[in-house]
């Protein structure tokens, strides 16, 4: 009991040390130092639901980390952003390979498809070169981990992605009042008219 005990506050010292990592990745100002970040959470968080016995889950945040590399890749090398696009089946195979809920269970069913549309979302982020359209898919995906934490009753991940998410959503207002829209009028055209 003793050994299970203390694998078990390991595992949750792991995983807050992960999540707040992946947390803190959002706060970054430029696509290479959030991608980094954030793939080296989601390798602690692995580690975490690893050590909970929890493979699935460990194996989906490693294919996370894979999309990482890939993605801080392919603006240099963009030969390799194909291969991003195999994190679509592998996430989607993993999501339902590993199904833990009942058939029955509407909740474990909601929360299943919302990780599937976050991880979409995820994905469609690291595809991204540029780092306003990658801040918004990463925004709307952390807003449905979110809501699958709500429904899987998982407060660290609530916390985490909600922290995540502000981070994201505090830097796309940033960089809106950085770079005005193109179509937007300027200031002297508006006075003129």
């Amino acid at each position: 009991m003793d050994g299970l005990f203390s694998a078990f506050v390991l595992a949750q010292i792991i995983g807050f040390v992960g999540y707040g990592l992946y947390a803190y990745s959002s706060y970054q100002k430029n696509r290479f130092a959030l991608l980094s970040i954030e793939a080296a959470g989601c390798l602690v968080v692995a580690l975490h639901w690893a050590i909970l016995d929890m493979p699935t889950i460990a194996l989906m945040n490693i294919v996370y980390v894979y999309m990482g590399v890939l993605s801080l890749t392919f603006v240099r090398y963009p030969a390799v952003k194909p291969l991003l696009y195999l994190s679509f089946p592998i996430i989607f195979y993993l999501s339902f390979a590993g199904w833990g809920g009942q058939l029955y269970s509407l909740i474990a069913i909601c929360a299943t498809m919302v990780g599937v549309a976050a991880t979409t979302l995820a994905v469609c982020s690291k595809l991204c070169a540029d780092i306003f359209r990658l801040r918004l898919f990463s925004l709307l995906s952390a807003a449905l981990w979110v809501a699958c934490g709500i429904f899987a009753g998982s407060v660290p991940q609530i916390i985490a992605c909600g922290i995540f998410a502000y981070g994201h959503l505090k830097h796309l207002q940033l960089l809106r009042r950085e770079k005005p829209c193109a179509n937007a009028p300027s200031l002297s055209q508006t006075q003129a008219t």
